[in-house]
């Protein structure tokens, strides 16, 4: 039920991507629905290819947990391309990627 009434509110993730050090990268963001902030959404990174296109293995990072204002953060990743998946109680709720630096992206989910 809680999921259905998930899905009745279009949510927004922002997902923006800060410099933390020369190397260190980090990919933050804030998922949002209808009704504000969505806490407790499992979000997980997956690297697809490295600064300069190539392909990759895709090391999965996360989960991480959306906190009480529905942000979420990501640190020590290296520059490339990501695929970002966002759970809630299990089943997959948006799919999308970033690029690790890059600016921000709004997401609207459905």
């Amino acid at each position: 039920m809680i999921i259905r009434y998930f899905f009745a509110f279009v949510a927004l993730i922002l997902i923006t991507i800060t410099s933390v050090a020369a190397q260190n990268l980090a990919l933050t963001g804030s998922i949002r629905s209808g009704n504000g902030p969505v806490s407790g959404a499992s979000v997980y990174v997956t690297q697809t290819a490295d600064a300069n296109g190539n392909s990759v293995g895709g090391h999965v990072v996360g989960p991480v947990a959306s906190g009480g204002n529905g942000q979420f953060s990501f640190y020590n990743l290296p520059s490339g391309q990501y695929s970002v998946r966002v759970t809630v109680a299990g089943v997959t709720v948006w799919q999308g990627s970033a690029r690790v630096p890059g600016q921000l992206s709004p997401i609207v989910l459905h």
